[in-house]
């Protein structure tokens, strides 16, 4: 992170642009700046865990959390949706009975 004129720059890696700190929303900057941080004690592998999945093997819907206070959504990559998403995004299919086990299971 660096500072850039009277503003406090943060390298945002969600929507990879130079965000000041007045114009961070107040759940996005601890975010931002975690990311920022990590990046800054080098290159290292993300601590995932498992949260909730829909089956017991690999290749199923499933949600993790990171060490980064981020989550990972594994799904379907739809094709279908007619949305203009950024080249640096995706979006993920996960079924709805996923995000309601999680919540239900008290895990988000």
């Amino acid at each position: 992170m660096s500072k850039v004129g009277a503003g406090y720059a943060v390298s945002c890696s969600v929507n990879r642009d130079r965000l000041t700190r007045a114009s961070h929303s107040r759940e996005h900057q601890p975010r931002c700046e975690a990311l920022a941080a990590a990046r800054e004690r080098g290159t290292r592998t993300t601590k995932v865990t498992k949260l909730v999945s829909t089956c017991d093997i690999k290749d199923c819907p499933t949600i993790y959390a990171t060490d980064r206070g981020t989550f990972l959504v594994q799904g379907e990559t739809p094709s279908d949706h007619g949305l203009q998403i950024p080249a640096h995004e995706t979006l993920v299919e996960i079924p709805m009975e996923l995000i309601q086990k999680a919540i239900r299971d008290n895990l988000i």
